[in-house]
């Protein structure tokens, strides 16, 4: 037990920083100051934290005043399946407006592993938003997906919390690509479940 508590994330062991970080570092050198933290599914009632354990996202701004989100993964493993999906489809240019784009990898001095600084930045649909304003973020998400299958990939969590409005339009974004798999992988598990 105590070689594994050595091994484990201290993060995924619950010891997480009594405070908000200040900054991420990027590899680039910019720094995202925080000013949020505007998801954390660490509640054991959360359905998310049981399929994706713990995810923390926060807000903020990097140093040319741009808004963007820091998101913690639970899992070492999840950051890198996230940090591949976005590099592959980066270079998707039909899907660029409607899908959060890796703007870099932050760290912290805090417990906390690397983090995903992303833009743009996206916000929920509001329940009060026209039926018109609805249908053209609708098939902009539907036309999104259509894309990425016609590259072989499916996303694997179409969500409310996942099937975002751009903030600084009113475009469709599409987030959590760490569920993003290719259709050949998907057709595998599912024939190998069959009886």
């Amino acid at each position: 037990m105590f070689c594994r508590w050595l091994t484990t994330d201290a993060q995924v062991l619950g010891y997480l920083p009594p405070q908000l970080p200040s900054t991420f570092t990027l590899a680039d050198g910019d720094r995202m100051q925080t000013t949020a933290k505007v998801f954390d599914n660490s509640s054991r009632y959360d359905s998310a934290s049981k399929l994706h354990s713990r995810v923390m996202v926060f807000s903020g701004r990097l140093s040319d005043n741009s808004e963007a989100i820091a998101k913690v993964p639970a899992s070492a493993a999840l950051f890198e399946t996230e940090v591949e999906n976005l590099r592959r489809i980066h270079g998707w240019p039909e899907i660029q407006e409607c899908v959060v784009q890796l703007r870099g990898v932050g760290y912290t001095d805090t417990f906390l592993g690397p983090a995903l600084i992303l833009q743009p930045v996206g916000c929920l649909i509001p329940y009060d938003i026209g039926h018109e304003a609805l249908l053209t973020i609708l098939r902009q998400f539907a036309g999104t997906v259509a894309q990425m299958a016609a590259r072989g990939y499916l996303h694997g969590d179409l969500s409310y919390f996942n099937l975002l409005k751009r903030q600084d339009t009113d475009a469709a974004l599409l987030v959590d690509m760490q569920t993003l798999m290719s259709l050949e992988k998907v057709f595998a598990v599912f024939s190998s479940s069959q009886c």
